[in-house]
């Protein structure tokens, strides 16, 4: 809105003007709003997709082991993925976690960084040093950023998935589909 004012008054100040029918007539140059540009930029197609995207059937019916300390984000991600035809197990700590990986042999994990007792990354270092466990993919779900600077860093091996929160649901729900 700022920048349409601001282009605007320049146009008025300088008395900017433009022949744009080419007929000689002269006209003071019209800034469009950003909405009138994507407006005219949108093109809907006829036959609109209803509903949720459908998930592949090769993925359907997967085990997913959500680790994570806050009851809002288990019931989010339980919700999330049971609605889109994945089957859920929870954990509410490291702890619980990776012996809920060793009892169920989920096929993908959600992984908080930032649990009390012991933290998602060492649960993640426990994952990928088991000979029986490293070859679960690791989705890191975390509000702490710092452990992309570990990654970058190479203290702790890239996972095969990374989002911060919170959570983009589309975004989620397409990698844990790529990741599966």
């Amino acid at each position: 809105h700022n920048c349409v004012d601001g282009l605007t008054d320049c146009i008025k100040e300088y008395d900017l003007k433009y022949d744009f029918n080419g007929n000689g007539k002269m006209q003071r140059l019209k800034v469009p709003n950003v909405c009138e540009l994507v407006a005219d930029a949108i093109v809907i197609p006829k036959d609109l997709p209803t509903g949720k995207r459908p998930v592949k059937s090769t993925v359907k019916g997967k085990k997913i082991l959500c680790i994570d300390d806050s009851p809002d984000i288990i019931a989010y991600l339980k919700t999330l993925l049971s609605d889109n035809d994945y089957k859920v197990i929870t954990a509410a700590d490291g702890n619980e976690g990776l012996a809920m990986v060793k009892s169920s042999k989920p096929e993908l994990i959600t992984l908080d960084i930032t649990m009390p007792g012991k933290s998602g990354v060492q649960v993640y270092r426990e994952l990928r040093q088991s000979e029986k466990l490293d070859n679960v993919p690791v989705f890191i779900i975390t509000g702490q950023v710092d452990f992309r600077q570990l990654m970058y860093q190479k203290e702790v091996q890239a996972p095969e998935g990374f989002m911060s929160k919170p959570i983009d649901e589309k975004l989620f729900l397409m990698t844990v589909e790529r990741l599966l």
